[in-house]
Parts: C-alpha cells; sequence; structure tokens
C-alpha cells in the first residue's frame, strides 16, 4: 500500500484469521472495517461507502504487539481489536520521533484487553479526534495521550465508552493545546479515574476544556480530573457518581483571562447530578489551588450523599480563589461537611453561598461527623490567610453525629481573618452548636461576623457560640435573629488570652434555651465592649443575661439598653468578676444599663432575684443604673474594698423591687449617675478605635 490510500478490512470468518499480526499505517491512510457505514472525505466533499453496514466488524489485533500502528493524518474505523487469548500490547499505537505525530480520527472502534493502554499517543501534534468507541478492560489506560507538543491542537471526544480499566479511562499528561471538547463520553468503572489531565504545558497560553453531558461513575479514584492548567473549564450537564475519589477534582486550576471560569452548571436543563463521591476520602466537587487565581461556580447541582458536598482549598500567599455556589438544587447527605471553605498559608479565598429565588436546602449534612459549612483560615505566616464569606438563604437542616459538629463552622488560627456575613439561614436541629466560631488567630487583623435575620432552632448545644482565643482581634454582631429551644446557651461566648473583642447584639428573641439566653466569659488579659440592645431574653432555663469577666486585667465594657429580661430560669442579670464564690479571681467590669425591664426571674426560686452583681475580692466593678424596672430584688454584692465596686444610681428611676436593695457607702463606693461608668467605657471605646474595630 502507499500513503493515502483507503485499506478495507472484511469480517473473514468473524475472528482475526491471517490478521493477527497488526497492521502499520502509511501517511494519511483510512483503516475501515467492514460492518459499519464509512463516509470518506474526498476532494469532491463526503463519499458514502456502499459496504454491508450489519454490524458483522473485522477483527485485527496481534500477539506481542499493537493491533495498528499510527502514522500522520490516519483515520481507523470500524475495527474491533481484541487482546483475549493474546499479548496485544495495545489497539493503536501512535509515537512521534524526530517530527512529532500530526493528527489523526479514531472512530466507531471496538478496543478489549490490550495488556497496556487501549489507545496510546505520543510525541504528537494537530488535531486528534476520538468518536463512538469502546475501550474497555485495558491493562493500563484506556487512552493514553502524553506529549501533546502542539498549541494550536485541539482534541475532540464524541460518545466513546471508556470503561472498565485498569488505570485511568482517559489520560493526558505533559500536553498542550488550544481546545479540548468531551462530548457524551461515559468513563466507568475504571480502577483510578474516568478521566485524568494533568499537566498541561500552556506553550500558547490559556487553553479551553468543555466536558458536556459526561457519565462517570464506580472509579477508584476521581470522576474527572484536572491537575495543573491554565484557562477556562465548563463541566455543563454532568452526571456523576459513587467515585471512590471525588466526582469532580481539580488542581490548580487558574485562571487567567478576565473571562475565564471554573463553571459546573447546565446548558439543556438536563441538571448536573453529583451522588455518592467521595466516600474514601474526596468530595462532589474538589478544587485545590495552590498558586494563581481561580474562580469556582456551582450552580443548578444536585449534590448529595458524597464525603464532602464541595471542597474548594486556597493554598499559599498570593493565591486568590473566588467562589460562588449560587441556585443549587440541593447540598445534603454527605458523609462530612457539606460545604468546606479553606484558606491556608496566606491565601484569600472569597465566598458567596446562596441562592437567588427561595431557600437553598442543605440536610443531614455530617452524618459521620461533620458540619453543613465549615469555613477555615489558617496556618498564615507572613500573610495572613483570610476567608470573605457571604452566606444567605439558606435551611439547613439535621446536622452532624457529635457535639462537635455545627451547622456553620469557621476557624482561625494562628495569622488568619474570618470576615463572615450571615443573613436570612434557617437552622432546624444540629447535634451541637448551631454555628460555632472558633477564633485562634494570634496577628492584629481583625475578624469581622455579622449575622442576621437567621432562626435557629433545636441545636443540641449553643445557639450560637464564639471561642476567641490567642491575640484574636473580632467584631461580631447579632442582629434580628431567632433563638429557640436549643441545648445550651442561646448565644455563648468566651474570650481568652490577649483577645480584643465586639459583641454588639440587636433587636435578636432568645428563648428556652437550656443553659443561659446570653452568657459571655473573658479570661486572662481579654477585651471586650458589649453592646445589647432590643433583645427579647425570656424563659432560659438558667440567666437571662450572664456576663462574666474572670481572669486578672480581662475587661467588659458593655452598653445595655431597652432588653426585656424575664422569666428566666435563675436570674435575669447576672454579673460577675469570678468564676467562683471564693473571689480567688476576678477582671475589670463597666456597666452602663438603661431603661431595660428585667423582672420576675427565678420566680419559683426559694430566692427570686431578677439582677445579682458580685464583685469578686480580686475584681473592679463600675455599675451604673437608670430607669431600668425591676418586679423581685436586685442584688449587689461585693468581695472587695469599697472603692473596687463602684455603684451609680440616678435616683430612684430604676425602679428595684422588694425588698429595695440600698447600696451602703461601707460597702460600696457611691457616685453620681454618669460621673464615672460611662467616661470609662467611652475611653475603652477610644482604644478600640486606635485598634481599628
Amino acid at each position: 500500500s502507499a500513503a493515502d490510500d483507503i485499506i478495507f478490512v472484511h469480517h473473514g470468518d468473524g475472528t482475526s484469521l491471517n490478521q493477527d499480526t497488526g497492521i502499520v499505517l502509511k501517511d494519511r491512510q483510512q483503516l475501515l472495517g467492514a460492518g459499519v457505514q464509512h463516509i470518506v472525505q474526498t476532494q469532491f466533499g463526503g463519499y458514502i461507502l456502499t459496504n454491508d453496514i450489519d454490524g458483522r466488524r473485522a477483527r485485527i489485533n496481534n500477539d506481542g504487539g499493537p493491533a495498528v500502528t499510527l502514522a500522520n493524518g490516519n483515520v481507523v474505523r470500524g475495527i474491533v481489536m481484541d487482546g483475549a487469548g493474546v499479548n496485544m500490547t495495545h489497539g493503536i499505537l501512535g509515537v512521534g520521533g524526530i517530527a512529532n505525530l500530526a493528527g489523526g480520527t479514531i472512530e466507531n472502534n471496538i478496543i478489549r484487553r490490550a495488556t497496556l493502554n487501549g489507545v496510546t499517543l505520543d510525541v504528537i501534534e494537530g488535531d486528534w479526534t476520538f468518536t463512538d468507541n469502546i475501550i474497555n478492560r485495558s491493562g493500563q489506560d484506556g487512552i493514553n495521550i502524553q506529549r501533546s507538543l502542539d498549541p494550536a491542537s485541539e482534541f475532540v471526544f464524541n460518545n466513546n465508552n471508556l470503561s472498565d480499566n485498569i488505570r485511568d479511562g482517559l489520560s493526558m499528561s505533559d500536553y498542550d493545546g488550544a481546545r479540548f471538547f468531551f462530548v457524551d463520553n461515559v468513563t466507568n468503572s475504571n480502577s483510578r479515574n474516568g478521566m485524568n489531565l494533568v499537566g498541561f504545558r500552556n506553550g500558547g497560553g490559556p487553553s479551553n476544556w468543555i466536558f458536556l453531558r459526561p457519565t462517570s461513575s464506580a472509579n477508584g479514584g476521581a470522576g474527572l480530573r484536572i491537575e495543573d492548567a491554565r484557562g477556562d473549564v465548563d463541566f455543563l450537564d454532568v452526571q456523576i457518581a459513587n467515585n471512590i475519589g471525588s466526582g469532580i477534582q481539580l488542581v490548580d486550576f487558574r485562571n487567567q483571562r478576565p473571562a475565564d471560569n471554573v463553571f459546573i452548571g447546565v446548558l439543556d436543563n438536563l441538571g448536573n447530578a453529583i451522588s455518592g463521591n467521595g466516600t474514601g476520602a474526596g468530595a462532589g466537587i474538589e478544587s485545590v489551588l495552590n498558586v494563581g487565581t481561580q474562580n469556582l461556580v456551582v450552580t443548578q447541582t444536585l449534590l448529595n450523599d458524597n464525603g464532602v458536598g464541595i471542597l474548594a482549598r486556597a493554598n499559599n500567599a498570593l493565591t486568590v480563589m473566588n467562589t460562588s455556589i449560587i441556585d443549587n438544587d440541593a447540598i445534603s447527605n454527605s458523609n462530612d461537611d457539606g460545604i468546606r471553605i479553606v484558606s491556608t498559608d496566606g491565601a484569600t479565598h472569597n465566598v458567596t453561598i446562596s441562592e437567588t429565588v427561595g431557600l437553598l436546602n442543605m440536610n443531614n449534612n455530617g452524618s459521620l461527623g461533620g458540619h453543613g459549612i465549615s469555613l477555615l483560615a489558617e496556618h498564615g505566616g507572613g500573610t495572613t490567610s483570610t476567608i470573605n464569606a457571604d452566606i444567605s438563604n439558606l435551611i439547613i437542616g439535621t446536622t452532624g453525629s457529635a457535639a462537635t459538629d455545627s451547622a456553620i463552622f469557621g476557624l482561625t488560627d494562628r495569622n488568619a481573618a474570618l470576615n463572615v456575613n450571615i443573613t436570612d439561614v434557617a437552622v432546624l436541629g444540629t447535634s451541637g452548636d448551631g454555628f460555632f466560631f472558633d477564633l485562634g488567630s494570634n496577628n492584629a487583623a481583625i475578624s469581622n461576623i455579622n449575622i442576621a435575620n437567621v432562626a435557629i432552632a433545636g441545636a443540641g448545644g449553643s445557639g450560637i457560640d464564639f471561642d476567641l482565643s490567642r491575640t484574636q482581634f473580632a467584631d461580631i454582631q447579632v442582629a434580628s435573629s431567632s433563638i429557640t429551644t436549643v441545648g445550651g446557651d442561646g448565644i455563648g461566648y468566651t474570650a481568652s488570652g490577649d483577645s480584643r473583642s465586639v459583641f454588639t447584639g440587636l433587636g435578636n428573641t432568645i428563648t428556652a434555651a437550656g443553659e443561659s439566653g446570653i452568657d459571655l466569659d473573658t479570661f486572662g488579659t481579654s477585651e471586650m465592649l458589649l453592646v445589647l440592645t432590643s433583645n427579647e431574653i425570656t424563659t432560659n432555663l438558667e440567666a437571662g443575661l450572664d456576663v462574666n469577666a474572670s481572669g486578672t486585667n480581662s475587661r467588659i465594657s458593655a452598653r445595655l439598653q431597652n432588653n426585656n429580661l424575664s422569666t428566666n430560669g435563675t436570674f435575669g442579670f447576672f454579673m460577675r468578676t469570678t468564676n467562683n464564690g471564693t473571689g480567688t479571681d476576678g477582671g475589670l467590669l463597666d456597666v452602663l444599663a438603661v431603661s431595660n425591664s428585667i423582672s420576675n426571674n427565678d420566680a419559683s426560686g426559694t430566692v427570686g432575684r431578677d439582677m445579682f452583681a458580685r464583685n469578686s475580692s480580686l475584681g473592679r466593678i463600675c455599675l451604673a443604673m437608670s430607669n431600668n424596672f425591676f418586679v423581685l430584688p436586685a442584688s449587689l454584692q461585693n468581695l472587695g474594698a469599697p472603692a473596687d465596686y463602684i455603684v451609680e444610681l440616678d435616683g430612684a428611676t430604676n425602679g428595684i423591687g422588694q425588698p429595695v436593695f440600698v447600696p451602703s457607702a461601707a460597702d460600696f463606693d457611691l457616685r453620681t449617675f454618669g460621673t464615672v461608668c460611662e467616661p470609662a467605657i467611652a475611653a475603652q471605646e477610644g482604644v478600640f478605635a486606635g485598634l481599628g474595630f
């Protein structure tokens, strides 16, 4: 034969008789098998070959080598290459040499049981098309492409079935190209990954990848995997299920051009379904970025029964990841976290989790231990690891299996900052806290947590819990939210180390908590500004409001106004500078309480008290009260010197109930209202302003 010939292979006796030593093609030859239709392209257009189209295909194999060896520009169509009973190393082998192997079409072939790869291409260039092939049970990869060296190449994979191979269904490594199209391919039950693309050369700059209607299931690794690439990628109308690794896994996919994204969504409104993946240690969708910028968009996708639903991780200084999880069908039933957002070693991660119409359902995540949403900013070195997150319009149903599991969990560790807005979120049952923020940064960056219009019910722990340590700076606000029937505090707040924080509670309703409505404690040398305004804190099992400045030199400066603290189980307002009754520790507490209603607390107790304010022998309190209303006694106790407990009352306007408490100059330092406490609070507010609050 000569270059450009058409070689037609007949069915013969249905075996590879006389066709069992393989064939080596010449440039631009077409190898066509009987039993399928062939349209041959000529200078006059397409020509339909008039062979029988009865499905009785020609067979070629080779004992000790490849069935077909490619040259430049070949077409291989309609051949069965089956290594059953022989050592057929490859179905198709194409390897360049001094010159790259240039282009080819592999179409409508069946390749089975190659001892190495079903198809191997190495040192190639030009355009390559794979259509309607079945390639399975290979000893290595279904298709293996490496050293594709042409930045202008276009690769098309259409309607191929690459399944049941010992390694990957499709493997591409050390490759280049301008465009990569994957349409209607099936990559199931491969021992490694369904598709694995590693090491894009970027010789011609960023490229484009499109995965349309892929099916990838039951692989031993990931369903679809891309590592180290630059450009734009779309995953559209995907069906990815039950892979041991992640359903979609991206490692260092960088977006460089302004319009570049990693987009996971729909084209034909067939829907995205990603389920049952990552039950080893993966996720439904996993993206890890160690360098550069990525814009990850996940939309109109159903994620169900995965290890983690969505895992997005940004590592290292100068890395920027922008993750948008918007308008999805559901993210539910994850073994671990429903969504996990990570920024580490100085990276910046900007996140939006929301629905534009209706509410996103996130139910039954963390079934083996985990959270609904995790926000982890950690391990910053010289550069602060930062997460900026906007979370809204969610329903987070039953979450977790342990007391450490929360609907939303936030973490700062070492040089890190967390800036979070949470609005219009409903939490319906968690094993642990509704929200838990563990803030332990050791830098001066201020973390900002803003929570508004949130409803939390049925949490096993506290409704919202904040734990600050080290030198964490934080500005925290909870507003217009409802917290009810939780096992712990409505809001718990612990500040230790040398932390500095502002906590503002505005217009919240906190009822039927298993412990206190709001419980705030400072330890070590931590300092807090506290502002509580117009909150309804009622029917909680313990105190309505418990404020404790404990630990030498810890300090709370508080403004309390127009709050209703009523019918709580112990005190309406419990204020102290010690953890215990012995007075062996104590901090500094400055409180201005104006126009609060504190009534009928501990009404069934032997000694009902609406308020109890106790100073330890090592503490100091400055308490100023104006126009507050009490029904049951308001008691003050000083275990220290009179000078350590300043009391400012504006006449009889506090309405203290019976028995009326009248401070004694022998036990307290009585001052004119407005002369000491409020100026002390204002001075502390000035200190915080100087720190950037």
